[in-house]
């Protein structure tokens, strides 16, 4: 007992060391350091996950994961973003709106040579920017937390950083809150509320890094909260935030209305409809109609779709039928691949909710989790962040192929090595070999969504 309490005691430890590390002195291009520093905190992570299994003193341990969770993200506070450079495009946003400019009017770099917008600050950031060429595609709550963040022009950068870590710092805590009463309702152990609170990768791209994947997961995890307990308008307005966080929750729309419908049958689903999206469509005419007021639309949606069809970033499914489609045309297809694909996760959620019973909340949650883990398969960029929401899901399925991928896919920060961020396809490629056997392996033996049916 005692020599496993002192494993426990030593993988939080290195998890500790590992990640403040990692987030104060390695820059994007230090490859080598964070590969080395991540593999040190995902070793001590597992290992003390593997403690929780256990009977004994799991309470303890337990108390200890929290508390290590939370220093680690009131340390991370005082470290400015050295891995991501999103931080400038989010100041760059807040101090727009700051002197009555809307930041979808403008692009950075048309803005940037009018002398009456374009004041000391924008210039000093300007340069920081990995995207003057196109337009904000943030939505309205994050656009007000970076309004928050720029609330004073004395703020330097690194206070405006610290305010918005603060705020996430506050959403992580609010979902291992609500986390923990889900998990119950699962019908799963509270203390895998940990697969997300200590998760290095959510740790370092929330606390460390600036992501706002922390939020969009607080608001949904609150819709699902709400309906468990039987709170339809609650449930409404906090998936609508979730929303006007980042639009990726967009696609469980369909899932929801299923579940509805499923859960109280047809004779009560318009009643349940309305009290579920009248406050959602409220709140997001109410987010949304504000905030594109001012937008040249057209221009918009030409550089959104732009945006779609030119990124490429650590990609599985893309790269091979793009490797098919040089073969076959001799050039880069991803105007049509790029749709093809996105049509693959429509069809899907399509599928699950016009075929599959929704009536458990259990169930509402691992069709979720297909569904998003199906676009990720699916889409033409993965950067590491966008794995929280599947870690997040994963801790009531507990998939251990999500935790093996969120080590991994730090496989991917090896693009930076190169001054002109040329992509190393065999890291790549060995990330996805293990990922995908892991999936098919998981899938074979009838663990790949192995929740409770409750």
């Amino acid at each position: 007992m005692l020599t496993s309490r002192a494993h426990s005691l030593g993988a939080i430890l290195a998890l500790l060391v590992s990640i403040i590390y990692l987030n104060f002195f390695c820059g994007q291009s230090h490859f080598y350091e964070i590969l080395c520093a991540y593999t040190v905190a995902f070793v001590g992570y597992f290992i003390f996950l593997r403690s929780l299994r256990g009977e004994g003193r799991v309470g303890d341990l337990f108390k200890i994961g929290v508390a290590t969770g939370i220093v680690l993200r009131v340390v991370l506070i005082f470290a400015f973003p050295l891995l991501s450079d999103d931080i400038y495009r989010f100041l760059w946003d807040g101090h727009l709106m700051h002197k009555g400019v809307h930041p979808l009017s403008f692009l950075p770099s048309d803005l940037i040579k009018d002398s009456t917008l374009a004041d000391g600050y924008l210039r000093s950031i300007y340069a920081q920017l990995n995207s003057p060429n196109y337009f904000t595609v943030y939505p309205p709550i994050s656009q007000l937390v970076f309004y928050l963040a720029t609330l004073s022009e004395s703020w330097s950068i690194y206070v405006s950083a610290g305010v918005i870590k603060l705020i996430l710092l506050l959403s992580d805590v609010g979902i291992l809150l609500m986390l923990r009463k889900l998990l119950v309702r699962f019908d799963v152990s509270p203390r895998w509320s940990l697969i997300y609170f200590l998760n290095p990768l959510v740790i370092t791209e929330v606390s460390g890094q600036i992501h706002f994947e922390s939020l969009m997961v607080f608001f949904l995890c609150g819709t699902f909260y709400a309906l468990s307990k039987g709170m339809l308008r609650v449930a409404g307005f906090s998936l609508a935030l979730s929303i006007g966080t980042k639009l990726l929750p967009l696609m469980f729309v369909p899932l929801f209305m299923k579940h509805l419908n499923d859960r109280v049958g047809n004779s009560s689903f318009l009643n349940s409809l309305f009290k579920f999206f009248a406050p959602f469509v409220a709140v997001l005419l109410l987010t949304f109609g504000p905030f594109f007021r001012s937008l040249d639309l057209g221009n918009f949606m030409a550089s959104l779709n732009l945006y779609f069809q030119s990124f490429e970033f650590n990609a599985s499914l893309y790269y091979l039928l793009r490797w098919l489609g040089y073969l076959l045309s001799g050039y880069n297809q991803i105007a049509i691949i790029g749709p093809l694909l996105s049509l693959v996760t429509v069809g899907l959620i399509a599928y699950l909710s016009l075929t599959k019973k929704i009536d458990t909340l259990s169930q509402l949650w691992k069709y979720c989790m297909m569904a998003f883990t199906c676009y990720l398969f699916c889409t033409t960029t993965i950067h590491p962040w966008y794995l929280i929401m599947l870690i997040f899901f994963a801790t009531a399925i507990r998939s251990w192929w999500v935790l093996v991928w969120s080590a991994l896919i730090i496989l991917s920060y090896s693009t930076y090595r190169h001054p002109d961020f040329q992509q190393d396809l065999f890291l790549i490629s060995l990330e996805y070999f293990v990922v995908f056997g892991l999936f098919f392996w998981s899938w074979s033996r009838g663990r790949l969504y192995n929740g409770p049916e409750n």
